[in-house]
């Protein structure tokens, strides 16, 4: 089980450096559903991750309209209810830098 955890975050850490060479519509259509279920798994650190990468791409102006109608749910689903205090404090400050 580790081991998938692993490749999980390996491979949301390779998105968010091709994210910075992609459009905003790229990133919708291609970056932005695999980061909303990243946030739907059950690892505390991957969600943490997906969060984390939020914030880089907000800050970098990856994230329009198409992408935070679906992101905006997801965190704020984390911020009500996901059971570890680190995760919702990311979620939080995801929120808190979305356009």
């Amino acid at each position: 089980a580790t081991q998938g955890y692993l490749n999980r975050l390996t491979a949301l850490h390779a998105l968010s450096k091709v994210a910075t060479v992609m459009t905003p519509e790229q990133v919708a259509k291609h970056i932005t559903p695999v980061l909303v279920d990243a946030m739907k798994d059950k690892v505390p650190n991957v969600k943490f991750c997906s969060c984390k990468i939020l914030q880089e791409l907000a800050g970098i102006q990856k994230l329009q309209a198409p992408s935070v109608t679906i992101i905006k749910p997801a965190l704020s689903d984390l911020r009500a209810q996901d059971s570890d205090p680190d995760v919702q404090m990311e979620a939080r400050k995801a929120a808190e830098v979305l356009p």
